[in-house]
């Protein structure tokens, strides 16, 4: 979405308006998911996805109704049921609900997008509020999660932080971390790449990672502070290092933490750890071996088994 905000930008500017279509609810086995976007411009052009299908279909062709009225109309949400014809029905067949927002935007909102772009130059992520009378932008503290809202009939509200990317840290630049930073910078992630050996190839021609740093592993818990959003990958290239690394991270709460290695290696390494004293059921929450069973053998095919299963994480339903 990053630079549809920079073409959103541009359009306004040029006098033009365009929709911006939002789901701020999804509920059961909805197409689109809540934070999915896509923006309808008066030229014809369309960007982004709410789902796809008949139903993505009818919304883009309400939203270009929209933006040809020659008054910008308010913004509204609708509601969409995914059961077949009846009222509220989306035309497809796949249950779940989804609720879209349409927003118009035209040259009154240039300064709102003006300020979404400003904060984005400067690593912000400010939070994007909408309800029935106001759209407005909030600093990133106003919520603590990436989405907040609510819907009872006419009451509702929607907040999301524009731009988040999902945090990854990557403890171990090697060729697995190398290849795993590459696909997860493609699917939007935000990965940081740690490690301790200093002019390491991988680490080096790393173009794809956010943040890179060599660090020494004893401090590995001053460089990934707890986020219960985050997501960590302990894949050192040694036993010791790898289990030194995970000692100080279990007490930490985060969305996922695994190590790569073989179940083998695993089991004496969580073994040796609860003899010493670590306490087993907070072992047992690491993910380990990383990644989905898909018998890969390659860097690049353990990267995308580690990718899906972070993806099933990420999308699950809480």
């Amino acid at each position: 979405m990053a630079s549809n905000w920079r073409k959103i930008y541009k359009a306004l500017k040029a006098g033009e308006t365009c929709c911006l279509l939002l789901i701020i609810e999804s509920i059961g086995s909805s197409p689109g998911r809540q934070g999915f976007k896509m923006v309808v411009f008066e030229n014809g052009d369309i960007l982004g996805s709410i789902g796809g299908g008949t139903m993505e279909f009818a919304l883009v062709e309400e939203a270009r109704e929209i933006i040809k009225q020659p008054h910008l109309p308010a913004h509204f949400i609708k509601r969409q049921i995914h059961q077949g014809r009846i009222k509220h029905g989306s035309g497809m067949i796949c249950s779940g609900e989804q609720t879209v927002l349409f927003l118009p935007l035209g040259k009154i909102h240039i300064d709102l997008i003006s300020q979404v772009l400003a904060a984005r130059e400067v690593g912000d992520q400010p939070v994007l509020s909408v309800n029935p009378t106001s759209i407005e932008l909030l600093d990133s503290k106003a919520i603590q999660s990436q989405f907040q809202h609510k819907i009872r009939e006419k009451e509702w509200f929607y907040k999301e932080r524009i731009g988040q990317r999902p945090l990854v840290y990557i403890v171990g630049a090697g060729h697995v971390g190398y290849a795993t930073s590459r696909i997860l910078d493609l699917l939007e992630f935000e990965v940081v790449l740690l490690d301790n050996r200093a002019g390491l190839n991988t680490f080096v021609q790393n173009n794809t990672a956010s943040r890179k740093e060599i660090i020494e592993f004893k401090n590995v818990a001053a460089a990934i502070p707890e986020n219960p959003e985050a997501y960590v990958l302990v894949m050192t290239h040694k036993f010791k290092e790898d289990r030194l690394v995970l000692e100080q991270l279990l007490e930490k709460e985060f969305k996922y933490l695994g190590v790569l290695g073989s179940k083998r290696k695993l089991e004496i390494m969580f073994a040796a750890m609860i003899q010493a004293g670590t306490d087993e059921q907070k072992l047992k929450a690491v993910k380990g071996p990383l990644g989905l069973s898909i018998n890969s053998q390659t860097p690049d095919e353990i990267a995308i088994s580690i990718a899906a299963e972070i993806i099933s994480v990420r999308n699950a339903k809480n």
